[in-house]
């Protein structure tokens, strides 16, 4: 994807994210969905990448369907417990890895979640992680890439070989 359109993408996310401006696609729910996404496709705000790479609204990560009631029921699930990304793991540099959040909450649901997650690498140089949680290994060596999510913290260590 062009560095330029990759920023205007980012710029977006942090206004949409910030709500200090209305503008149109910011988290609003009528905003198209089924769009083909994927590595250079991104999805509008508020909206996250299926396994499919087919966009998707966002769930209310307070919520989940109750299927034991009706189809418009929804349970509460409390608060959130922790979080986790998944096992240290090895990289070649031709190869990336999607981070998802798995939330657990303290009904015991988990969740996975990748909007609103603020992601890190201990160092850039060797691991670049991004807001949608794909890291890209840029050097051979080691990394922590970490996950912030409402609060709760988790960590990998990220290991890059030739």
């Amino acid at each position: 994807m062009d560095g330029d359109i990759l920023m205007q993408h980012l710029v977006l996310f942090l206004v949409c994210l910030a709500g200090s401006v209305a503008l149109p696609g910011c988290f609003d729910p009528t905003y198209p969905t089924d769009l083909e996404c994927g590595p250079d496709n991104f999805c509008p705000p508020g909206q996250t990448c299926s396994s499919i790479r087919i966009c998707e609204l966002n769930p209310d990560p307070s919520t989940i369907p109750d299927a034991g009631v009706g189809p418009d029921a929804t349970v509460r699930m409390g608060e959130i417990e922790s979080i986790d990304i998944g096992p240290d793991l090895q990289l070649t540099l031709a190869e990336t890895h999607t981070f998802v959040v798995t939330a657990t909450y303290s009904d015991g649901t988990q969740i996975e979640e990748n909007a609103l997650v603020i992601w890190t690498s201990s160092s850039t140089a060797t691991v670049f992680v991004d807001f949608r949680g794909v890291a890209r290994p840029q050097a051979v060596g080691t990394a922590t890439v970490t996950a912030n999510f409402n609060g709760q913290v988790n960590s990998a260590v990220v290991t890059v070989v030739p």
